[in-house]
């Protein structure tokens, strides 16, 4: 089945970045909205996962990440219905059903992660909880991981919205891991 091939064909884009010129391949900083900051959490945690695991053996490991209200805790999405069933139908089936298919696409189980990363969540998104954000990070702060929460006011949207004024939360939050490396 091919339920989590969307990641894989995801990185391969991130390790083409490794034959460009002058790419500084040890600074890239991945960055989505929803489940696009699920699948760039996700591609920073890609040496974890095991042999022949989609996305497995990463060209280019990533230094940073920032989720957009990421979906970043997969099993608790799925028992909670977040997207309407999104999760359950891009893994295949429940976590109950799949443990394996969740252990390699969820970014929560890859926790720490080699890279900074930086949740960027409102406090009234009503299609990814805000909880989801919060999980993640307590668990890669608990982990040694450097990860933060920057809570903002808005909703689902307006974290992606280069017009909205949570906007510079996100450019200095891009700015500070571009920074860092």
């Amino acid at each position: 089945m091919a339920a989590i091939q969307p990641p894989s064909r995801t990185s391969r884009p991130i390790d083409h970045l490794a034959t460009i010129e002058d790419v500084a391949a040890d600074r890239v900083v991945a960055i989505g909205h929803s489940a696009g900051g699920h699948l760039a959490a996700w591609a920073a945690g890609r040496s974890k996962l095991p042999a022949g695991a989609p996305g497995a053996r990463p060209v280019v490991e990533l230094a940073g990440v920032i989720s957009l209200a990421g979906v970043l805790d997969r099993a608790a999405a799925a028992r909670e219905n977040i997207g309407n069933g999104a999760s359950v139908d891009f893994i295949g089936g429940n976590p109950e059903e799949h443990p394996e298919r969740y252990a390699v696409a969820d970014p929560l189980t890859q926790v720490p992660i080699p890279a900074i990363v930086r949740c960027i969540h409102a406090r009234a998104d009503d299609r990814v909880p805000l909880t989801q954000s919060v999980t993640y990070v307590a668990a890669a702060q608990a982990s040694g991981e450097d990860a933060r929460l920057l809570e903002v006011q808005g909703d689902h949207s307006s974290v992606a919205n280069t017009s909205a004024p949570t906007w510079p939360t996100v450019i200095q939050a891009l700015e500070d891991l571009a920074s860092a490396r």
